[in-house]
């Protein structure tokens, strides 16, 4: 595919990123995937502007911790929560390389951002990370007043591989009744281990070929692609009610 067929923005990013970032080798191992995703993230990372303020903290578990970061815009009032999970496949990125994206939606939403650092892949496989999105969904509620959130206007949000896990959050808050989201929101999400699907075939993606993605699910599921587990694969789930 040449690059004049992609829409102009999309251009522009791609131009970017090979300008700053060079024609890399195609990876080989985990940590030069991870590698790579930090360069490419690095070309576009811009500082929090002075009405965001943000801080790390850790989320305590038995037998780990749960690094997040928070952000919150100028304001003394309770603010509505967005808890936001960060895209790479499962294996790479993190709360720093979305900064943007997260310090941008607590900009423009006015709203209380809580960026998760979840466990990950293939040394953590599922369902690792799901069950440290729901951790730091419950300790967001327990710590309301703490954070000055507002429990009752909560939303969960992701990219790609955070798009899953946000779809996965949100339904098993369904299915416990609690909490009452009031958004998921879901940045072009991966759903499904079905690699024949004509996304996944037309493989036009530069930046995201069909063998990356079998690889990412791969290492997510320690290799068992053929799960029914909906709460591994999300479009295994019977219902989206």
């Amino acid at each position: 595919m040449e690059m004049s067929d992609f829409e102009s923005g999309i251009q522009k990013y791609l131009e970017r990123i090979e300008r700053e970032v060079g024609a890399l080798a195609a990876p080989r191992s985990i940590e030069e995937r991870r590698w790579l995703t930090e360069a490419r993230h690095s070309v576009w990372k811009v500082p929090a502007p002075e009405d965001v303020s943000w801080f790390d903290w850790w989320i305590g578990l038995p037998g780990h911790e749960i690094p997040i970061r928070v952000y919150r815009p100028q304001a003394s009032r309770r603010l509505p929560v967005v808890l936001y999970i960060h895209g790479g496949g499962f294996v790479a990125s993190s709360y720093a390389t979305h900064d943007a994206i997260t310090w941008g939606i607590a900009r423009q939403s006015d709203a209380l951002v809580v960026s998760v650092n979840y466990r990950r892949a293939p040394e953590n496989p599922y369902p690792a990370a799901p069950k440290d999105c729901l951790a730091a969904l419950d300790w967001i509620i327990a710590h309301a007043d703490l954070l000055g959130a507002d429990p009752q206007r909560i939303a969960v949000a992701g990219d790609s591989a955070g798009g899953c896990l946000a779809t996965v959050l949100a339904a098993n808050c369904a299915d416990r009744g609690r909490p009452e989201l009031r958004m998921q929101a879901l940045l072009y999400p991966c759903l499904d281990t079905n690699f024949d699907r004509r996304s996944m075939l037309d493989d036009r993606d530069p930046m995201l070929s069909r063998e990356a993605m079998r690889f990412f699910w791969s290492a997510y599921l320690d290799g068992r692609l053929d799960t029914n587990d909906p709460n591994a694969v999300p479009m295994r789930r019977a219902s989206f009610a």
